[in-house]
C-alpha cells in the first residue's frame, strides 16, 4: 500500500503527521519524538515509506516498510 506513505512535518511550534493522499494531518502531538513514532507505527502497518522533516523542513531521516515481512520466527 505505497498511497499510504507518512511523512512527519513541523508547523507553527507543533508536530504532525500527514498520510498521501488523505486530507489534512494528524496531531499536533506533544514532541517530535511521539510524531515520529506514530508516523512510523502507521508506516510499518501499511508497509509503506516514512519520511521526516526537520523544523527547517528539510529531509532528516527516511524508513521504507514496503518490503517488510510479515513472517514471525517461531520457536518449535
Amino acid at each position: 500500500m505505497a498511497d499510504q506513505n507518512v511523512e512527519t512535518f513541523h508547523q507553527d511550534g507543533r508536530w504532525f503527521n500527514r498520510v498521501d493522499g488523505e486530507k489534512g494531518a494528524t496531531g499536533p502531538f506533544h514532541s517530535k519524538a511521539e510524531a515520529v513514532a506514530a508516523g512510523r507505527e502507521h508506516a510499518r502497518h501499511h508497509k509503506s515509506s516514512h519520511v521526516v522533516r526537520g523544523e527547517d523542513g528539510e529531509v532528516g531521516d527516511t524508513d521504507d516498510f514496503s518490503e517488510q515481512d510479515d513472517r514471525r520466527d517461531t520457536v518449535g
